[in-house]
């Protein structure tokens, strides 16, 4: 999505980024976790098929992805999960999906996931004029029915035992301490040295 090719949103402890080039191979060593691919209901892609999706994310007008970097101070600390927005295009055209991942298990319960949905809401509100949330939630998935119902205000308005998913949906936002600010200028110089995992020649190409 165009709208946060070089944006991103600073709470108290999170920053969201886009999701770039340099985060695939981090991204794609989450996923072999088979407990993450069962929560998030994905599947195992090879880190080619990583590449190519993180290009079709950013050029698809109706998706949005941050990377989420925890923070200390104002200083990036380390990359942590994702947050993703997905545009609906149905009936429910002015809303949109919501999902949180907090991959790093040394990072969760620190309201880490709390925080990166507020600051997603509030940039797709700001930015996208998007007032209505909508998520779908595994029923085995206590810890995400936990965050979503009771820290973030989503009430369950549809069942779906087929499939085993609970949706969620919320109207509004709450008004959170952000920034905006740009990923190229202000945060690429002060994580580059270290959120990169693939080879050198690779990186000097993105620089």
């Amino acid at each position: 999505m165009k709208a946060n090719e070089d944006l991103c949103v600073l709470g108290r402890q999170v920053l969201l980024v886009p999701y770039e080039r340099e985060f695939v191979p981090l991204y794609h060593s989450w996923m072999q976790n088979k407990t993450l691919l069962e929560q998030t209901a994905t599947e195992p892609l090879s880190l080619q098929e990583e590449y190519e999706n993180q290009i079709s994310w950013r050029l698809d007008p109706h998706k949005c992805s941050f990377i989420i970097i925890y923070v200390q101070q104002q200083q990036p600390q380390r990359v942590v999960g994702d947050v993703n927005l997905f545009l609906l295009q149905d009936d429910d055209s002015d809303a949109a999906e919501v999902e949180v991942m907090i991959a790093e298990s040394s990072y969760r319960r620190l309201g880490l996931a709390t925080e990166a949905v507020q600051l997603l809401l509030l940039f797709a509100h700001q930015f996208l004029s998007l007032n209505t949330f909508i998520a779908k939630i595994s029923t085995h998935n206590v810890a995400s029915m936990e965050l979503f119902q009771r820290r973030l205000g989503f009430e369950i308005f549809r069942r779906v035992p087929v499939f085993s998913e609970v949706h969620l949906r919320k109207t509004g936002v709450v008004h959170v301490p952000v920034r905006y600010s740009s990923w190229k200028r202000d945060w690429y110089p002060l994580c580059k040295d270290w959120i990169w995992t693939d080879s050198t020649d690779e990186k000097e190409e993105y620089e």
